[in-house]
């Protein structure tokens, strides 16, 4: 097979074609699963294994390829265990099909040796994190298959949290994220939940409407992402009731990120988020925060992933204009290569979009229509409440700013459609989540 046919079967994945594959195709195709992650790989003379992958000089991983539609066993673990090569660098058995029993437990025997196993599902899995993260022939740092592995004890360990991960995120500018963000903040805060707001976004309109604009911050997620502080040193009391906010400033836009650690540092983030250093914060007092709310930037780089890759639910804004399609594209891919990165079904959910800025006229029918094809062909769900266009919403992002904390309004109570409508959105998320 040429090269061809392996980026098509790369760019659409199928277990089930996958499964038909010669050994020597099957062998080739993950060559150029390496390949389109970053890593180069050459043929394997010992009989233990069938490739070494490399990143420049540095061996990776040893890989033994065993296309098979049932259950491998252990034979595959006894050869790799054999072969005499550096016990730190770790050694895979790739396989369309699964393990059986017998395979995990030979694995257990020698956990010394770093050998990992890789069904279909998890090949797939990277082959979409792959996707969805790197384009071909990019010269950006290599995804080891070594990240599914560390995601999988990341996410083991977010699924016992209490807290819940709510981002608001969409590819397009001026749908209505922040607005959003902080009606849901003040929502949840109305039905007496903790809520945590986080303001990814470099223009901090979130910071501005939570902390009014004389407020003075010093301490910004710039200082996180550039390690000089802890997520929990940068929580801060809002002017509403029961709501913190770690704040964003312009500068975060000037904050260095190394490419070298992205995935990891997505990682970090996700778990870095709900310990109890931040669910916990003194700030609230007594208990945790039921909730954090997340407001990204209009983009799909480092700031929104490090959030979805956070989430329990993501919620997709979306105005009446057909320029959004493009963007609402970007955030499904997006949100499905974090979703194969994570790989757990209780995170990284959409919980649905919602149209934001709406009239009943026949022409923003017809555009929302166009807009919301993509995402009903995709199976995301469409909110039944939509965000009427309302002057009210600007005027009550405009007052916030300028009030005290101690006189700080209530925002639902307002003349104009919006209030009510956000109320209703807030009720719709509870009740889609079933949160008491």
């Amino acid at each position: 097979m040429d090269e061809n046919h392996f980026r098509n079967m790369f760019d659409h994945p199928n277990l089930n074609q996958w499964h038909e594959l010669s050994h020597d195709d099957f062998l080739a195709f993950i060559r150029y699963i390496f390949h389109r992650a970053g890593c180069a790989t050459d043929k394997f003379s010992n009989h233990g294994a069938d490739l070494i992958v490399r990143e420049g000089d540095k061996v990776v991983a040893y890989v033994k390829a065993q296309n098979h539609i049932g259950h491998v066993g252990s034979s595959p673990v006894l050869q790799l265990a054999g072969i005499e090569v550096d016990e730190r660098v770790p050694r895979y058995i790739i396989t369309t099909g699964d393990f059986a029993k017998s395979a995990y437990d030979e694995v257990t025997k020698h956990s010394r040796l770093n050998i990992k196993l890789a069904n279909g599902p998890r090949l797939k899995r990277y082959v979409d994190y792959i996707s969805g993260t790197r384009f071909e022939n990019s010269k950006s740092p290599a995804i080891r298959l070594d990240c599914l592995y560390e995601a999988d004890h990341v996410a083991e360990v977010l699924g016992q949290a209490k807290t819940q991960v709510l981002v608001v995120a969409n590819n397009k500018g001026g749908v209505g994220k922040t607005t959003t963000a902080l009606n849901i903040c003040y929502g949840l805060a109305k039905l007496g939940k903790n809520v945590l707001a986080i303001d990814f976004d470099p223009q901090a309109n979130l910071t501005l409407a939570l902390l009014q604009s004389e407020t003075r911050v010093d301490l910004h997620l710039g200082h996180y992402i550039e390690k000089q502080r802890q997520l929990g040193e940068l929580v801060r009391k809002s002017q509403f009731e029961h709501i913190c906010v770690i704040p964003s400033q312009p500068a975060l836009r000037l904050a260095f990120i190394d490419m070298r650690d992205w995935y990891q540092r997505e990682l970090t983030f996700a778990e870095q988020l709900l310990q109890p250093d931040v669910t916990h914060h003194p700030e609230i007092g007594q208990g945790a925060f039921d909730w954090i709310v997340i407001d990204t930037p209009p983009d799909m780089g480092f700031f929104t992933r490090c959030a979805l890759a956070a989430a329990n639910y993501v919620l997709i804004p979306l105005a009446p204009d057909i320029a959004s399609s493009t963007g609402t594209r970007n955030i499904i891919d997006t949100i499905k290569a974090i979703q194969a990165f994570i790989g757990s079904e209780t995170r990284v959910n959409i919980l649905g979009a919602f149209i934001t800025k709406f009239d009943s006229s026949q022409k923003t029918i017809e555009r929302i229509n166009a807009v919301i094809d993509p995402l009903r062909k995709e199976s995301v769900e469409i909110l039944q409440t939509p965000i009427r266009d309302d002057n009210n919403v600007r005027r009550g992002y405009d007052e916030s700013i300028k009030r005290s904390m101690h006189k700080a309004f209530d925002l639902f109570a307002r003349e104009g459609h919006a209030g009510t409508d956000y109320q209703q959105l807030v009720k719709e998320i509870l009740d889609y989540v079933s949160y008491p």
